[in-house]
């Protein structure tokens, strides 16, 4: 499934960084993959997004001997990685050494508040990963922190979608993820009403939930494998969340603007999400979609969807 993995690091969090390049490396090794890291030291001064001083070659010389030990630490016996050091901001070097290396997959951790991007993008409230993810040819995995066990399997893969163009492409990205790590597989679609709505009579809101269910299930017949499935009403990213710890799932597969572009003041959905899990979290933009392969019979579905 997979030719090339991409780690991209930065930050002296041991915990977050590990756990990215544990994550890259253990999936390369399972598919047979060349993987490469990327270490980025962020500016020691800056104003904004203006850069006012970088790193020295000491200091970087210091990053890569650390970076190379942490490899040799965590990745699996017979892999070797091609390890990169930079300095500036994370999603403008991630998203230079992409397109000179086109991966198929990009893994980052998560990074929280000391990764985020509103310093560099006015009062844009997005993660660096998920910058990286809406531009990308391919997929970003976003690994949690936190020691999350991982052996290159996932077990219970969760997608979620709001029935936009994305539906289909995203459904088979999961099916593939999930096949890859022989899972089970559950497709979840949350029913958001317009803010400031009023709650509808029990019986509309029924009709609403078992007509997703239903979207829900065309959708998983077309991948001709078991995939349970789920609707809920709330906030999208509040249920989402609940209905992976729900379902037990080790990764949740989303797109990145299926509720919306995002960069406004408020985080998206995605953004929400990401705060939230405790799990990995594989995210896909418009580019990364549009390569996905998908299943014949899911065209002569699709104006059913």
């Amino acid at each position: 499934m997979f030719r090339l993995v991409f780690a991209g690091i930065t930050g002296k969090e041991e915990e977050t960084c590990e756990s990215a390049v544990k994550f890259g490396a253990l999936l390369a090794a399972k598919h047979g993959a060349g993987f490469a890291v990327l270490h980025v030291s962020a500016p020691l001064n800056r104003e904004g997004s203006c850069v006012l001083q970088l790193p020295g070659e000491e200091d970087l010389a210091v990053r890569r001997d650390c970076v190379e030990d942490l490899c040799r630490r965590v990745m699996p016996a017979g892999l070797t990685a091609d390890v990169m050091i930079e300095s500036g901001f994370l999603h403008v070097e991630v998203q230079k050494a992409l397109r000179l290396m086109a991966p198929d997959l990009i893994v980052m951790g998560g990074h929280g508040d000391a990764e985020r991007c509103r310093q560099e993008l006015g009062n844009s409230m997005d993660d660096a990963a998920l910058i990286v993810a809406r531009n990308a040819s391919c997929p970003v995995l976003i690994a949690p922190a936190g020691g999350v066990a991982f052996n290159g399997n996932f077990r219970r893969v969760l997608t979620v979608t709001n029935f936009s163009y994305a539906s289909t492409p995203l459904m088979a990205l999961a099916n593939q993820m999930a096949e890859a790590g022989v899972a089970d597989l559950r497709a979840f679609h949350p029913i958001a009403l317009p803010h400031g709505a009023p709650l509808p009579p029990a019986s509309a809101l029924s009709k609403m939930i078992n007509r997703a269910a239903e979207r829900l299930v065309n959708l998983g017949c077309v991948l001709r494998r078991p995939v349970t499935t789920g609707v809920r009403e709330g906030e999208p990213a509040r249920e989402i969340i609940k209905d992976a710890r729900e379902y037990g799932a080790d990764l949740v597969v989303l797109a990145t603007d299926e509720y919306g572009v995002a960069g406004g003041t408020e985080p998206s959905v995605a953004a929400r999400v990401l705060d939230g899990a405790r799990y990995a979290v594989l995210l896909a933009g418009p580019q990364a979609l549009a390569t996905q392969k998908i299943p014949g019979a899911a065209m002569a579905r699709r104006g059913a969807l």
